[in-house]
């Protein structure tokens, strides 16, 4: 993680978000509730089971699939459920942020599941933007322009689901 605003590595200056840009960022409640803000669509979510099918995900420290499982229970502490929607697209949209917002890639994700009901995702294959909603990559734009406002620089990653010309933002 950064701890300052002029972090360096060997002499050489790193481009990356603040330290408290990151841990708002890996708080997965307060991305939820950024998303709400600017009425970006997201799955449902809750810290309490409302009788469908549910993920149970950390509120940090989430990165890759660590630590989603299905769930049936109410979330356990430090965790919320997010409901679970079916037959969708994964996919991993990749960016830049310096002196403006840049598109880098879009992967579809694989969904893996290793016996225990843990998700990982690893990429498949390269996604054409045309092959993606617009209004998702309108919306990427505009939250990633306001992260940029805010001093965000750097790589950042957002996992989407789509399906049928919609998406959910994860």
């Amino acid at each position: 993680k950064p701890v300052g605003d002029k972090d360096a590595l060997c002499g050489k200056p790193l481009i990356c978000p603040s330290l408290g840009m990151y841990d708002s960022l890996d708080n997965k409640v307060e991305t939820k509730k950024l998303f709400d803000k600017f009425g970006i669509p997201t799955p449902k979510w809750s810290f309490v089971n409302n009788g469908k099918k549910m993920l149970e995900k950390p509120i940090a420290n989430s990165a890759g699939g660590l630590g989603i499982k299905l769930a049936i229970n109410n979330a356990g502490t430090g965790y919320f459920l997010e409901e679970y929607i079916e037959g969708c697209q994964s996919i991993g949209l990749q960016f830049f942020i310096y002196d403006e917002v840049e598109f880098i890639c879009a992967d579809e994700m694989l969904f893996h599941n290793n016996g225990n009901q843990l998700f990982t995702f690893r990429a498949q294959r390269n996604v054409p933007l045309e092959e993606l909603p617009a209004t998702l990559i309108t919306d990427c734009f505009v939250l990633l322009e306001h992260l940029a406002s805010r001093g965000y620089r750097g790589l950042i990653g957002i996992d989407a689901l789509v399906k049928n010309g919609d998406y959910f933002m994860l």
